[in-house]
């Protein structure tokens, strides 16, 4: 698919990759948790914790898994 590196130098400090794309993934889901908030899709929702907490890591799996497959 794409091909990122394994690690990135971020002011002379080697990250691995995935504490970007933890980053990434963590900004998108706070953003799709403010909007359902905002529409009471919540109000459906049996255990919102939960949710959010799945929510995040349905996104980190989704956007970290072609980087090593």
């Amino acid at each position: 698919m794409f091909d990122l590196p394994r690690e990135i130098s971020l002011h002379g400090i080697c990250m691995p990759t995935l504490t970007l794309l933890f980053a990434l993934a963590a900004a998108l889901a706070w953003g799709l948790d403010f909007a359902l908030a905002a529409t009471g899709a919540y109000r459906f929702i049996w255990h919102p914790a939960l949710f959010r907490v799945s929510l995040f890591v349905c996104l980190f799996c989704a956007i970290s898994l072609p980087l090593y497959c």
